[in-house]
């Protein structure tokens, strides 16, 4: 096999130092993310932040608000799948405090309707 020119090896090289600190920086961004939103306040944060963004509601708008609202939407999106690449684990802790949520709304309701219907 034929040796590449010294210009294609150089070109290589700095292609593959660009490779790593492109992956140097991306782990700490990640780094970053995973200590400010792996905390109990972090995750507060994040899970109000996603509701105002409206990353759980959906899309189905028909006001001129619409646009904005979709952005938010894809921005939240955005933010919540750096964050899970950063650490899967916050968005499991999210996915369960969201459930947690609901059973506990869930659970109040039942028991409104129940007292509705006895009293």
């Amino acid at each position: 096999m034929k040796p590449k020119p010294a210009f294609i090896q150089e070109r290589d090289k700095e292609q593959s130092r660009a490779d790593l600190e492109n992956f140097a920086e991306e782990q700490r961004y990640h780094a970053k993310l995973k200590a400010v939103f792996g905390t109990s306040e972090g995750l507060d944060i994040l899970d109000r932040w996603l509701d105002e963004w409206g990353v759980l509601d959906p899309l189905f708008i028909t006001s001129s608000d619409i646009y904005r609202r979709t952005a938010l939407h894809d921005f939240g999106c955005q933010v919540l799948a750096d964050i899970i690449a950063a650490d899967p684990e916050i968005y499991i802790a999210l996915v369960k405090k969201w459930s947690k949520e609901h059973e506990e709304n869930k659970t109040n309701y039942l028991k409104q309707i129940k007292e509705n219907n006895n009293g």
